[in-house]
């Protein structure tokens, strides 16, 4: 039960910092804009920019009309950001492979831009798991990291058989968002 925890409050935190990037032209700045359904300060009166900025090592923090949150960080920020979300891809895979809740999980490997994950699994332990998070975990994950690498969000997870390659069941994001 700890793991199952764990895994719900990785994929809210991976949640918490899903954005849009966009560079300031002329400047060594970078804008992100958390969606609104990303935020939870939605309404003017529960955002504290000052608090917003202060927590999370920021330059500037906006609430947009639309409840979405643009925020403006160094662009050194910004390459700390995505090298934690780089090693936070690589913990997610080693807690998948090596969790209770996840036996069946053998191997994980992906294409450089996380276009493309493949999780080796025994089939029918997969298929006998009463739930199973692993597309959503992976592909929440890696849409953050594109996000901020202005890679454009598109994954593709493929859980295949280890034994026989097939492949049992795949998922695409943004689609399957």
């Amino acid at each position: 039960m700890k793991k199952a925890i764990t895994i719900i409050l990785a994929l809210i935190t991976a949640l918490s910092i899903t954005a849009t990037t966009a560079c300031v032209p002329s400047s060594s700045d970078v804008e992100v804009t958390y969606p609104a359904y990303i935020t939870k300060e939605t309404e003017s009166t529960a955002f504290d920019e000052s608090k917003y900025i202060n927590e999370k090592g920021l330059k500037k923090a906006v609430l947009n009309e639309d409840g979405s949150v643009t925020i403006t960080m160094t662009k050194a920020k910004r390459e700390e950001t995505v090298k934690k979300m780089e090693e936070g891809i690589l913990e997610t895979y080693k807690r998948l492979i090596d969790g209770e809740l996840t036996p069946y999980i053998k191997a994980i490997n992906a294409t450089e831009d996380y276009r493309i994950i493949t999780v080796d699994v025994e089939k029918e332990a997969y298929q006998n798991a009463p739930f199973d998070m692993t597309p959503a975990m992976l592909g929440i994950s890696v849409s953050i990291y594109q996000i901020f690498t202005d890679e454009g969000i598109e994954s593709e997870i493929i859980i295949q058989d280890i034994e026989s390659g097939e492949a049992i069941e795949t998922v695409s994001y943004p689609e399957s968002f």
